[in-house]
C-alpha cells in the first residue's frame, strides 16, 4: 500500500481523477508527437565538454568511448543534456508531477 502525498491526501478520488483529466486538456496525447527545438536551447556537444571540464581527465575518454558505443549509452552519460531539454519542455511540470504519482502508485497507468 501507498502514502498518499500531502497534496493528494487532501483530494477525492473525484477530484483526483478531475485533475488528471484538465491535465490531459492541457497536454493532449496528439501534442506529444511533434518536437520544436527551443530557440534557447544549449549545444548538447558543449553541455558535454562542460561537465568533461569538471571531470579527472583521465576518465573523460572513457566516459566519451563508452557514450558513442549505443545511443542508449550516450543518454546515460549525458544526463545534462536530457534534462536541459525537459527544463524547456512546456508542459514538464504537469508531466513531472503524472510520472511522480504514477511511480509511486498513486495512480494506476491504465487509468491515464
Amino acid at each position: 500500500m501507498t502514502v498518499p502525498s500531502a497534496f493528494t491526501a487532501s483530494l477525492s478520488p473525484d477530484e483526483r481523477a478531475a485533475s488528471g483529466r484538465n491535465a490531459r486538456r492541457r497536454a493532449p496525447r496528439s501534442s506529444h508527437g511533434w518536437y520544436e527545438t527551443a530557440q534557447q536551447r544549449p549545444d548538447p556537444i558543449e553541455v558535454v565538454e562542460r561537465q568533461s571540464a569538471e571531470r579527472v581527465a583521465e576518465s573523460v575518454p572513457i566516459r566519451h568511448g563508452r557514450m558513442l558505443q549505443s545511443p542508449f549509452r550516450f543518454y546515460r552519460g549525458a544526463a545534462a543534456i536530457m534534462a536541459a531539454e525537459s527544463y524547456a519542455d512546456r508542459n514538464e511540470r504537469d508531466f513531472a508531477a503524472l510520472e511522480d504519482a504514477c511511480r509511486s502508485g498513486r495512480i494506476r497507468a491504465e487509468r491515464l
